[in-house]
């Protein structure tokens, strides 16, 4: 389908796009059609990035060839459609909406910036807004000297973000809203080793806007003492977790940026 034979055809309907309402997407679509009919979708995943945010070509190549099959981007209403050509075609919102309304033979108004905008009025209790902020996790960096060398506290990521499955990461997660990082720094080492830390000192951070392909998070490393006997048991989000020799570590079985923090305890 061409833009340009598409634009000269009479509007096919009028669609509004703001921010969606439900707790799972990130948009929302309503169009008005010539016989003043109504559809409203939710499109984008919350929490998740996208073409307009990244502006990964890689990654949206990726994305094309494995939607490219289930969807059918020919339907302007879907959100298979929405997401196609409003959230990975253009680097920027803008350009993939006026893209879209050229294509289809649609008029329409853009009521948000990004898909990160939100809709939302600051919550009385906790003080969030709508505003497009980082995410905070933090790692724990517990190491112990054996005879063969320095072994690094370890877990095996499970399927969640799926291109991490399987690879080994230092233990962590999301700071919660009103903790302290250095109190979520060992409750996450806990929960996931089940190995007990104390005294958290920074060593590292990391927080490039492409580092996690779930959403934009800054990541702060700890070096956290640990009991050097304990045997890690993996739960929560782990899989498994180990005391693994550094010299086993490496590109190939490292999830994320985490190797750069693995090569600092190199040197």
């Amino acid at each position: 389908m061409e833009a340009e034979n598409a634009s000269q055809n009479p509007p096919q309907a009028h669609v509004v796009i703001d921010g969606s309402p439900r707790e799972d997407k990130k948009l929302r679509a309503v169009f008005t059609f010539p016989d003043g009919k109504k559809k409203t979708t939710h499109f984008g995943g919350k929490g998740y990035s996208d073409y307009t945010i990244h502006n990964d070509e890689e990654r949206k190549n990726r994305y094309e060839i494995r939607h490219a099959r289930r969807e059918d981007w020919d339907d302007f209403t879907t959100a298979g459609a929405l997401s196609k050509w409003i959230l990975w075609n253009k680097p920027s919102l803008k350009g993939g909406f006026d893209h879209f309304l050229a294509l289809f033979s649609l008029t329409g108004e853009l009521k948000v910036k990004t898909s990160l905008a939100g809709n939302a009025a600051p919550c009385l209790q906790c003080g969030r807004d709508s505003y497009r902020s980082p995410s905070v996790t933090v790692d724990a960096v517990a190491t112990r000297e054996t005879d063969d060398g320095l072994e690094l506290l370890m877990i095996e990521r499970g399927p969640d973000p799926s291109v991490w499955a399987g690879m080994w990461a230092f233990p962590g997660g999301f700071v919660d809203y009103g903790e302290d990082p250095e109190d979520a720094v060992l409750r996450e080492m806990l929960e996931e080793t089940g190995v007990v830390g104390e005294n958290p000192r920074i060593l590292h951070v990391l927080g490039a806007p492409g580092r996690d392909p779930r959403k934009h998070c800054v990541g702060l490393f700890y070096l956290v003492e640990a009991d050097l006997e304990a045997e890690p048991q993996g739960a929560d989000d782990a899989v498994s977790a180990a005391w693994v020799p550094i010299s086993d570590l490496s590109v190939e079985n490292v999830a994320a940026d985490h190797l750069s923090v693995v090569d600092l305890m190199r040197e």
